[in-house]
């Protein structure tokens, strides 16, 4: 039944379970999307975004039935609708327009404006005959969402972007693929104001203190918060925690691909270190040899100490 079908997706995409027979429960409710009340409906095109399966054939309905409900959505059940269920389920040019014409529309409802500025940033870098082609009075509601959510995050009310942001209306966890529903504050050896995870706050101390890199961590690049910047190469070290994989799999979630992918976008080198390779690592000597040959393929030896203390760049600025 859809409600049963609806129950296995939202319970798989909280606990990050991709299995082969999700496929068949897209087949099972293909012809009863919009038979979910409008509320479940949000919820399941969430949980099949944040699955990754946007690609399958069998996910065709469920985008068809999301671009046909688009135009007539309420601004509640709009702001509900995550970026990665934008990004996976409504990802041509005439579907995003309308999702922007219809946060435009119902600007009033939309409180929480990452998911947009996540779509805007998407917009802007994979999409660019779009976002070139759109109306001015779109543009400028998407500058004064830029401005308000700015303005915020100076006198330190925006949200702590490495948090989960757990609703009343989601009852679901939304991240860019950097966020996790991490150890509790007593079980946490790190500062969290400084460190996104345990191993961002260890890959950070061996850059430091084994390869004498200079850097920032938790640095501010529109929407996305980065990991670790070496500004001067545009470099971004991602430090890959738990969270970013589907349970038991090797494979990055769909929120990590699309972070990686819009990161790369923006003219970002991007170096990945994994949570279960540097686990493997036996002591700091082998941290400090991985990391130094995986960073020498695009950041010089010779210019780390030099460059490293320069830390200010275009379009990228503290957290």
């Amino acid at each position: 039944r859809p409600h049963q079908c609806f129950f296995v997706l939202q319970a798989m995409s909280r606990l990050r379970i991709k299995h082969p027979k999700a496929s068949g429960l897209l087949q099972r409710l293909s012809l009863a999307w919009r038979a979910l009340p409008e509320k479940k409906f949000v919820k399941a095109a969430n949980a099949v975004a944040k699955l990754d399966l946007g690609g399958q054939l069998w996910a065709n309905p469920l985008k068809i039935a999301l671009a046909a409900w688009l135009p007539k959505m309420s601004g509640k059940h709009l702001a509900n609708l995550k970026a990665i269920a934008v990004m996976e389920l409504l990802n041509t040019p005439e579907v995003l327009e309308t999702y922007l014409r219809q946060c435009e529309k119902v600007r009033d409802r939309i409180q929480y404006s990452r998911h947009l500025q996540m779509v805007e940033l998407y917009v802007h870098l994979v999409h660019p005959d779009l976002w070139k082609s759109l109306d001015e009075h779109i543009r400028l509601f998407l500058q004064e969402v830029r401005e308000a959510s700015d303005k915020s995050r100076m006198v330190g009310r925006a949200e702590v972007l490495s948090d989960s942001d757990d609703d009343d209306e989601t009852d679901d966890d939304d991240s860019d693929g950097n966020s996790h529903r991490g150890p509790t504050r007593a079980e946490r050896t790190f500062d969290r104001r400084l460190f996104s995870s345990e191993l961002h706050c260890d890959i950070s101390r061996v850059m430091r203190d084994h390869l004498a890199i200079e850097h920032q961590s938790k640095v501010a690049a529109g929407p996305l918060v980065l990991d670790i910047c070496h500004v001067p190469t545009m470099t971004v070290v991602e430090a890959a925690a738990r969270w970013q994989f589907y349970l038991r799999s090797p494979h990055f979630t769909a929120l990590a691909r699309r972070r990686q992918e819009l990161l790369k976008a923006m003219g970002f080198k991007l170096v990945v270190v994994s949570y279960h390779r540097w686990e493997s690592l036996q002591d700091d000597n082998e941290k400090a040899a991985y990391l130094q040959n995986k960073l020498q393929q695009i950041m010089p030896s010779q210019r780390h100490s030099a460059e490293g203390s320069s830390m200010t760049g275009p379009n990228v600025a503290a957290a």
